[in-house]
Formats: C-alpha cells, structure tokens, sequence
C-alpha cells in the first residue's frame, strides 16, 4: 500500500490534504493518547504514595489541616489538593515521594517520550499565577505572581473552564514545551485577582519571608486556604448605608485594637452592620453609639464584664442614660442574632478548653496558645503565688514561741479559721491590686490597677512589668524594666539582698523583682546585647541557686550564640541535665563546635537519642514544629521535643556536618 504524505490529496476523496483532514484526527489522537498516558502516570503515583507512605502522609496533613480549622465539609477537597502538594514538596528521608518514585518506577515506563518526561518532574513546583491568555486547545498562558515568569499549561480535565485574568494554585509538571497540572488546580474568577494576590502577599510580610517560593514550597495549605474560601472580607468590603455607620465601626475597631482579638472586633463590627441594615439609624454623635456597641460586646463575650456603663459615659464624654438608651435599643434589635451567638458560646465547655490537663500530648500541631490557654496555666501559678505572698505576709505579723504553735497557726489557715487582725499595709495592697491585674484579660483594666497599686506603694516591680508589657516601643520598654528593678532594689533593701543571695525566689517578696531582671535580660537580648543580658542571667542564678525560673536554659543558648563552649559545658555541669533533652542534646552541639565530628559526639548523640527519640525528626524538619508550644512538657515524650526544637534549631541548622550525622544515624 502506497504511503499518503502529508501533502497529498486525502485518501478520502474529501478534496483536502490529508494533513487538514483525516491526518489531522490521527494527530488529534496521538494527543490525546499522550493525554491519557499522563493521566495514568498521575494516578500511579498517587497509588505509590498512598500504598507507601500513607500514614505519614495522613498524619502530616492531618496537623497541618488542623492549623486553618478546616470546616468538616471541606476537609475533603482540602486533603486531596494537599496530598499533591504533600507528594511533590516535602521531602521523606532527603526526596520527596515523586522523586522516590522517579527513581524506583520509571523502568515500568518504556516509551521514551513518556520516560523522559517522568524524569523532568523531579524539577516540580508549586505555583500561584494569573491566566493571561488561553486557547481552544486548552493551552493557558500562566504568568507567576512571585517572579513574572510566563508558563505554557495545559489542561488535562476535560471539564475545567478558566477565566481569562482569573488566579489559578495547583502544582506545575514540565512535559516538553509546556507543563501540565499535577492532578488538578483551583482557580477564582477575574473579579477576586487583585484581593487574592493581595492576600497572598500579605501573607509573605506577616511571616517575615523574603523568598516566595520557598514560602509557597512550605506552606501551600495556607496559601491554597485563601483560594478555597477566598481572602476575608474587611470592614471597608462591607456596604454601609451611612457614612457615619462606617465611622462608629472604625471607632469601635481603634478602641478594641489595643485590649482585644481580631475575632471580638469582627464580631463587634458584624452586629453594627447588621444594626444599621436594620435600623439605618441617623446618627449625629458617634461617641454615643461606639459605647453602647463596645458595652454590648463586654456582656457578651465570656470573661468580659470588665467596664461599667458610668465607667464608659466618662471616657466617651456622654451620659450614663444616652448610652443605656443606645444600648438597649441594639439589644433589642439585634435579639434574633444575640440569642443565636449566645446558644453557640452556651455549648462551648470553657473549662474544659481552659484545663490544661486536658491536653493530650499526641496533639503535635495544636498546642496552647499565649493568649489562650497559656494564660490560665500563669493564672495558675499567680494565685498560687497570691496565696505564698499572704501566708508570708501573715506569718511576718506572728511572734511563735514553739512549733505547735506554727502549726496550729497553719491549719486555722488552711480551715479558714484564722483571719490576721493587723490592717494591710500599703504594699500588700498594692501586690494584691498587681496580682489582680495579672489575672485580667483586659489591658485597660491592667492598667488601671497598676496605676492604683504605683499610687499606694511606689515600690512595686510588677506594675511597671504590667506597663512594659504593653509598650511596642523598646527604649520605653527599657525605662519601664529598670524603674521597674529600681524599684525592687528599693523595697527589698542592700541589707535584706546581702543576706538572702543564693535564697531568692523562695522568699515571696523577692519575685517581683527576679520578674523584672529576667524580663529586663530577655529585652537585652532581644535587641542584640548579648554581653548585657548574660551578666542579668549570671546575676539571677546567684540570687537564686535553685533556678525556679529556667533562667539557666535561657543562659545556655546565650553562652553558646557567644561561642562561650566552656562556659556552656561548666553550666550544664553546675546543674544536672543528664536526663534532659536541653542537657544531652546541647552536650552534642558544645562538643561538635568544640572539635567537630568526633567519636565522643556520635557518642553523646547516641546517648541523646536514647533520652528523648522524637528530637531528631523536629530538628530535620520530618515533623513541623507546632505554631502553638506545648505549657509543659514530660521528660522523653514529644512535648520536650518540640520546646527543645524550637529553642535549639537554629544552632543545629548552622551545622551541616552535623545534620547530616543525625540524618544517617536515624
């Protein structure tokens, strides 16, 4: 049979070339075939991921996923798109699993086109760019946000239309001239470009990262998060009838900022709106109206109540009866939308979410937060404090002539019984107002009885710590820290510190002041005095030997940022750290920057390992380390290993030699 060129007259007798006619269906379905090869080359991979490493990977996304609080229904379509990313982004044992199965699988591919477009994959990469062109043939022209760079990507889905100057997120496969999507992608109409891209962005700075692709690289989820539920609406997104609506909303957000989350203010300005959609009311003071809302939110969060109405008339210049009238008639209005937002915080357990025994240490990704639950374990420890510094106190008024009596003077205390007769002096006064303050939410409040507790006994530590505490500024901060040391210097007394040096901490009084210096030493060495804040640490271990406030740890890793190995080493000497992931594992740094790799540090890591297991994949980066950090931790278990990670990693990155030992000796 004679052979058609191209050229020719089809065959067919259509009158056309055969190139134009049925030449072109042959070409069609080689595509097409090419198509389906992909597709099947695609869902190999998966099947390899999933039969391989499938727990890892479940695992993996299942913390990452817990991050973004995922709604249930969406978990789904969330999973499968960051399965792909999980496959061609995060590496196992030094690849990711696409390049574990490059290496394994490509010899079950034997045509060579296909074969050499597997090995181009391991050069994959996620991406989030704008669609500039596209064609009938499916074929985008993708242009990257991060790098401008232009990309040629076709569509494999038979069903996936796209927007022209749409935003698209998905995972690139190079295949010759052009690439394709690993699985699938996402993408928003034109409409949302401009606010996604924004967001995206936005992202970057809040993170601090200067290099997007590496971003993007690692955390995928949270910039494919945007694209699912798209960027949240702000204040000026939402259409206010009004402009002075608009005015008391921004009001009311100025005055939260500084003493509430972004989740109370975005509940307080979605009520006003909902107000003023129903209400339109006409408004000529804003003052007014900014009170009622932010007295109508205090009642209804959990733990508010902290601002009277008279307290609120004062500070906004109205009347007390103005802003009772404004209040009940947002009350009133809103009721449908209250009774709904109160039945919801009725089936929340508050004490359950408050207890910190109820964490389970499994929770890798999901620990407390400080403004959460690290918040009521320090409430915790200051009411226990509370109790230490009136039992002292009271003990001080006491003249005990034999130990029966002491005794007998504890258990009427502890019954309830016995009640001191001497008025309190102005600074019992003053540290009762302080521990009040500590146990606060509100900054205001904070504050407030701060100032009281200054005006009673100008003496006190902790009230300028309250006032650092709030101070963005760091020179202030400073003044704040060391009136705040002045002022404990002051109270305690050069007789009573020469005599109780080595005793601190025990004695109750004294812990206002070790507050100050600890906090004063963390300020120094935050703004790269290193020298400074080591003599405050060094001054902190004297006055208390038994270090019931860590500043050892913190000493360490400062010795060590100081290259001061021999002084780290005689530190962990002086305390006994033998069976703590901060002792065994620093032991390994301090020797490996001493002397290198050596046999005593491949002994010593052995040894480490052996003390806590779960250290090794935190520091390789095989396991994330949680946003939130675990309040406490027990000796061996993975909450040690996380605190010790994320305090210690940036020594054990600078060390490659090293990492690299702990990668082979896993």
């Amino acid at each position: 049979m004679e052979k058609v060129g191209r050229n020719d007259l089809c065959p067919c007798g259509s009158g056309k070339k055969y190139k134009k006619c049925c030449g072109e269906s042959n070409v069609i379905s080689i595509e097409s075939l090419l198509d389906k090869e992909l597709r099947d080359l695609q869902v190999d991979i998966i099947d390899f991921a999933v039969n391989t490493y499938e727990e890892e990977m479940n695992n993996f996304l299942a913390q990452r996923l817990s991050e973004l609080f995922i709604p249930e229904e969406a978990l789904e379509m969330f999973h499968f798109f960051t399965v792909s990313w999980y496959i061609t982004s995060i590496e196992i044992e030094g690849k990711t699993i696409l390049e574990q199965y490059i290496d394994k699988n490509s010899y079950k591919w034997t045509r060579r086109r296909i074969k050499d477009i597997l090995l181009s994959w391991k050069k994959t990469k996620p991406i989030i760019a704008i669609v500039q062109d596209q064609n009938e043939s499916k074929l985008l022209t993708l242009e990257d946000i991060f790098t401008n760079d232009i990309y040629k990507v076709k569509v494999l889905d038979d069903d996936h239309p796209v927007e022209t100057d749409g935003i698209v997120i998905g995972t690139i496969l190079p295949v010759n001239e052009f690439f394709v999507f690993f699985t699938s992608f996402i993408d928003l109409p034109a409409n949302l470009t401009n606010r996604v891209k924004e967001a995206v962005f936005q992202l970057l700075e809040d993170n601090e990262e200067t290099n997007p692709t590496h971003y993007l690289n690692k955390n995928y989820p949270e910039a494919l998060n945007l694209f699912v539920f798209g960027p949240e609406p702000t204040m000026e997104d939402l259409e206010w009838i009004s402009p002075k609506h608009y005015d008391v909303a921004h009001g009311f957000k100025d005055y939260m900022a500084n003493s509430h989350d972004e989740i109370i203010i975005k509940l307080g300005t979605y009520l006003w709106h909902q107000y003023c959609s129903k209400r339109n009311p006409k408004i000529v003071k804003t003052g007014i109206y900014i009170a009622a809302l932010i007295y109508l939110i205090d009642q209804l969060i959990p733990f508010g109540g902290w601002m009277t109405r008279n307290q609120l008339a004062e500070e906004f210049d109205i009347s007390s009866s103005s802003l009772s009238a404004k209040y009940k008639d947002i009350e009133k209005t809103l009721k449908d939308e209250i009774e709904d937002l109160e039945e919801k915080l009725n089936n929340i357990d508050f004490e359950e979410i408050f207890d910190d025994t109820s964490v389970n240490d499994d929770e890798d990704l999901f620990y407390e937060n400080d403004e959460d639950l690290s918040n009521n374990h320090s409430h915790t420890s200051i009411s226990t404090e509370r109790e230490l510094f009136r039992l002292e106190s009271d003990l001080q008024n006491q003249k005990f002539e034999s130990l029966d009596e002491v005794n007998l003077f504890l258990n009427q205390r502890i019954n309830n019984s016995h009640t001191s007769k001497k008025a309190l002096s102005d600074k019992v006064k003053a540290q009762e107002l302080l521990y009040d303050a500590y146990e606060s939410s509100s900054e205001i409040q904070k504050k407030q009885l701060a100032k009281k507790a200054l005006e009673l006994y100008p003496n006190s530590p902790d009230a300028y710590i309250i006032y650092a505490d709030f101070e963005f500024n760091p020179q202030k901060e400073e003044e704040l820290l060391l009136k705040a040391i002045e002022a404990g210097e002051k109270d305690l007394g050069e007789k009573f510190i020469g005599e109780n040096i080595g005793d601190f901490w025990g004695i109750v009084r004294t812990r206002p002041y070790m507050r100050a210096k600890f906090k004063y030493a963390e300020l120094l060495r935050d703004t790269d005095r290193l020298v400074e804040a080591i003599k405050q640490y060094e001054e902190l271990l004297e006055l208390n030997q038994h270090d019931n406030q860590g500043v050892r740890y913190e000493l360490l890793t400062a010795l060590m940022e100081r290259g001061l190995f021999k002084e780290a080493e005689a530190l962990l000497n002086k305390f006994n750290e033998s069976m703590t992931a901060n002792g065994t594992y620093n032991r390994v740094l301090i020797e490996f920057f001493q002397n290198g790799v050596t046999s005593k540090v491949k002994l010593l890591l052995q040894n480490a390992k052996q003390q806590n297991p779960f250290v090794p994949d935190y520091l390789l980066g095989k396991k994330n380390i949680p946003l939130f950090l675990p309040n406490d931790y027990q000796l061996g278990e993975k909450s040690e290993a996380i605190i010790y990670a994320d305090q210690h990693i940036e020594f054990w990155e600078s060390a490659s030699e090293l990492m690299d030992l702990l990668k082979k000796t896993r």
